[in-house]
């Protein structure tokens, strides 16, 4: 079974992502001082979140951005789905909607306020965490999604039980 999952880019995301960094840089060579450097930095920051890709390893889900992961827990994981559009309609309350990724604090309807880790809306699977919903956005959803039950109920006590006992 999979452990690591490609984070492949919407259309979307590519040409908002190419058209604002091609805008950025142009900026940053029209100004003299410190504003073309300002315009670099958040060039280089929000570069530095874009999501890379996802592994489900060691009994956690890897976000896995530019030198960096975040990680969650699957043992805390309540529950796992394919969803995919799960993003239609939301609001950015704190993060990068576009510009690299949807990346941050979003709310809709649907899920509520949750966590994207997001290059294509497409491609939606929806993860519960106790009380915190993220969104993720895999190469193959379906497949991510088997990835992570398989890992999930391996850290059961259950499953730990049923192993010793083999």
């Amino acid at each position: 079974m999979r452990e690591h999952f490609f984070a492949p880019w919407s259309t979307n995301l590519k040409l908002t992502t190419g058209g604002l960094a091609i805008v950025l840089i142009i900026a940053a060579v029209a100004t003299a001082g410190w504003g073309s450097l300002v315009l670099l930095a958040i060039l280089l920051v929000t570069a530095a979140f874009a999501i890379r890709g996802y592994s489900v390893m060691e009994g956690r889900l890897l976000i896995h951005h530019l030198g960096w992961a975040n990680k969650f827990d699957l043992a805390d994981l309540v529950s796992v789905e394919v969803s995919p559009g799960a993003t239609m309609g939301s609001l950015r309350t704190m993060g990068i909607g576009g510009f690299f990724g949807s990346i941050g604090h979003f709310h809709n309807e649907i899920l509520g306020s949750y966590k994207a880790f997001a290059t294509n809306e497409f491609n939606t699977v929806v993860m519960v965490f106790g009380t915190e919903t993220i969104v993720v956005t895999p190469d193959d959803p379906g497949e991510f999604v088997e990835a992570v039950t398989a890992a999930s109920r391996a850290l059961s006590p259950v499953a730990q039980t049923d192993s010793v006992e083999e």
